[in-house]
């Protein structure tokens, strides 16, 4: 399960959104899904130490000899913004490709002329 929030809650389909921390907003008007990666920790990070704090008193049960983590930077939330990085790099450098193919495209194009 990844951490994120929904701006609102009208999505025709689940959402697998691989960026930890994330608001996503459907973009009705433009017909995409807009993700904003690290929202938690840009705009509410006292919520995040809030919701850890509250999780805790709230466990009322007798037998804790299982551990429930309820850290906003357990192990998995950690792996999952690795993961996340990981991602980053691979869309970056994706896009910083196109953009030479398409400068290189235009180069060419120029040269003919």
């Amino acid at each position: 399960m990844h951490p994120f929030t929904i701006a609102k809650g009208d999505f025709p389909a689940e959402l697998n959104i691989p960026i930890p921390f994330s608001l996503v907003s459907n973009d009705v008007s433009n017909d995409k899904l807009v993700v904003m990666p690290g929202y938690w920790f840009m705009y509410n990070m006292y919520a995040l130490a809030r919701n850890a704090d509250k999780y805790a008193s709230r466990d009322k049960r007798i037998d804790k000899s299982l551990t429930i983590e309820y850290d906003y930077l357990a192990p998995d939330s950690v792996n999952e913004m690795m993961d996340a990085l990981q991602l980053f790099k691979q869309l970056t450098a994706t896009a910083w490709a196109t953009k030479e193919q398409k400068k290189q495209s235009a180069k060419r194009t120029a040269e003919k002329r």
